[in-house]
Formats: C-alpha cells, structure tokens, sequence
C-alpha cells in the first residue's frame, strides 16, 4: 500500500465523522440502525472503506503488473 491509501482512509474517517456531527438526521439515522451504538456507525463504514481501498490496491497491482 502507498501512503495515499493510507490518506485516503484517514480522509474518508475525518470526513464520516464530521459529517455525522453536522447532519443530526444522519446521526438519528445510525442509531437507528445500529441499536444506539453509534461507535459501530462509525468504525463499519470507515472499515469497509478501508477493505475496498485495500482490495483495489491488490487488484490494481495483480492485473496491471500481469503478463
């Protein structure tokens, strides 16, 4: 992995967070969703964004560097 990837995922975190901060119906939302556990609206997300930003790295490197 690159340190963009890493960026990208702290970026995407940073991002999530602030907006569940700034929208009270998302918050309400994910509440919602999760049983009142909100720590579990945030890591999910931010964790499964992280899987796929992984996945496309391995992806990008198998495909491209294939002969």
């Amino acid at each position: 992995m690159k340190w963009t990837d890493f960026f990208n995922i702290a970026l995407f975190a940073f991002l999530w967070v602030m907006l569940i901060e700034k929208k009270s119906g998302l918050k309400k939302w994910i509440l919602d969703v999760t049983n009142e556990q909100l720590m579990i609206g945030i890591i999910v997300p931010i964790a499964f964004y992280a899987a796929i930003v992984i996945a496309g790295r391995i992806m990008k490197n198998k495909y491209l560097n294939a002969e």
